[in-house]
Parts: C-alpha cells; structure tokens; sequence
C-alpha cells in the first residue's frame, strides 16, 4: 500500500498494527489525528489491515518459496 507524505499528512486517523501469521495481534495502536473514530470505523480499519498483513505474509512466503 504506496502511501505519500501527503497522504500521512491529510490522515484523520493514524491506525498501527502489527500481527502475526495466526492472525493474533502483537500491536495495535490507532490516534484520531484529525477526529475522533467510532467502534465501526474501527472494526472497518482492523478488517482491512487483517487484509493487508495476510496478503503480506503470502507475498513473503512466495518470495521465501522462489529463494
């Protein structure tokens, strides 16, 4: 996900995570930058970094797989 300066600036929420490849998180961190967030947007923003960091983790065990 190419995000810019421009982007991390225009942000109205900061939203962190990190996970493992059992879907457990390890950090999770998120700050109303611009405004606060409600329990669905939250919900929203945790489905699609759960997305993001499963389709990560297939990239990486591709590129382990092609050595």
């Amino acid at each position: 996900m190419p995000y810019g300066v421009s982007d991390l600036v225009a942000a109205e929420v900061d939203m962190n995570l990190v996970m493992n490849a059992n879907s457990e998180f390890i950090e999770l961190q998120g700050t109303g930058e611009k405004n606060s967030f409600t329990e669905a947007e939250l919900t929203t923003m945790l489905s699609h970094g759960r997305k993001g960091v499963g389709e990560l983790l297939e990239l990486q065990k591709a590129a382990i797989a092609e050595g």
